[in-house]
């Protein structure tokens, strides 16, 4: 009698525990037959996100492209004033010499809502969403010599020195 007493306790004692548990499953990628989980970037343009580079004149940065020529980069930031900045590499020092540090832009070329940037031959392509615009500039003087109007630009590439835009 003693005996199932004590299995009685056991097994009420193992129900309480098990049942009072509050804790959250593993995560995926934790478990043994899982695949390892990886580290998930979200990049957006909402700004929810946006943070400076850590160079100065760069502020909300909203597209990117980089001369794979020199290194230099160029950057489109959203803020009060619609800028593009180029980089120089060497040092992460904005380049003073070209557009005078930052580029804004006037008309057919000029700098508002930065879809996309691409720099091919010497010369930097941009997407100007709220503009309609695509213009290319120079990379050494910023120079525009080429716009053409495009109905909500969202994305563009250069392949074969054909250039696609959607």
């Amino acid at each position: 009698m003693k005996f199932c007493i004590y299995i009685f306790k056991v097994v009420f004692l193992i129900l309480i525990l098990q049942s009072n548990t509050f804790a959250k499953g593993l995560p995926p990628g934790t478990g043994e037959s899982d695949i390892p989980a990886n580290v998930l970037i979200l990049l957006d343009k909402s700004g929810s996100m946006t943070t400076g580079m850590g160079v100065s004149g760069i502020d909300k940065p909203q597209s990117i492209a980089i001369d794979s020529a020199t290194g230099d980069f160029f950057v489109a930031n959203r803020d009060s004033v619609n800028t593009m900045v180029k980089v120089t590499y060497s040092n992460m020092q904005v380049d003073t010499s070209w557009s005078a540090g930052e580029y804004i832009g006037t008309g057919n070329c000029q700098i508002d809502d930065v879809t996309e940037l691409r720099v091919h031959g010497g010369k930097v392509y941009v997407l100007s969403e709220d503009d309609n615009r695509m213009f290319r500039l120079d990379v050494t003087t910023a120079d525009c010599d080429w716009n053409l109007s495009i109905s909500d630009p969202m994305s563009m590439d250069i392949q074969n020195n054909i250039l696609y835009a959607l």
